[in-house]
């Protein structure tokens, strides 16, 4: 492991440390930042593929580089942080127009009734409500579906970093 790290720090011009996560049966090897340390966590079930398939484990080894290469694990945290604080603000702008619906039914109660409630709800004001429901899932829905666009470019970028670092290998993912 060490002779393939210090091969990829001189090919990516880094300095990147391994670590062993997990148990026997862990064979991720993931990026990781932690302070201003580049590390590449690298599951003790993964180990075997140093025997097993050499080039398929530096090639996933380069991949991680990869991510590390451009900030990936930093820029995640942001955009993580982004699409909770987004998705918050939708849910309370989403919760503000309900609260606004229930204060005019409310209303409608006080002055006529029930009956007056159920023409509201199911007649005026039932387009409303579906469409501000049509509405807000609708952004959330494409919130999450860019979130995971956004995750693939990464990995497919780190995908071509790696195979420039080391070449293209087969089955690497197989074993991944």
């Amino acid at each position: 492991v060490n002779t393939i790290l210090r091969e990829l720090n001189n090919v990516f011009g880094m300095r990147v440390v391994a670590v062993a996560l997990g148990g026997g049966q862990d064979g991720r090897i993931v990026a990781m930042r932690i302070k201003n340390h580049n590390i590449v966590g690298i599951g003790r079930g993964a180990l075997s593929l140093i025997r097993r398939e050499p080039a398929g484990f530096r090639y996933r080894l380069a991949h991680e580089f990869g991510h590390l290469a451009v900030g990936d694990p930093r820029r995640d945290d942001w955009l993580w942080a982004v699409y909770i604080i987004t998705t918050l603000f939708l849910l309370i702008a989403y919760g503000s127009s309900l609260v606004n619906v229930f204060s005019v039914l409310t209303e409608l109660g006080k002055a006529g009734g029930w009956s007056e409630v159920e023409k509201a709800l199911f007649g005026w004001m039932r387009f409303g409500l579906v469409a501000n429901l049509v509405l807000f899932g609708s952004i959330l829905l494409a919130l999450a579906l860019e979130r995971s666009s956004a995750a693939r470019l990464r990995e497919f970028y780190a995908d071509a970093v790696a195979t420039q670092a080391v070449g293209p290998v087969e089955h690497v993912f197989a074993s991944a």
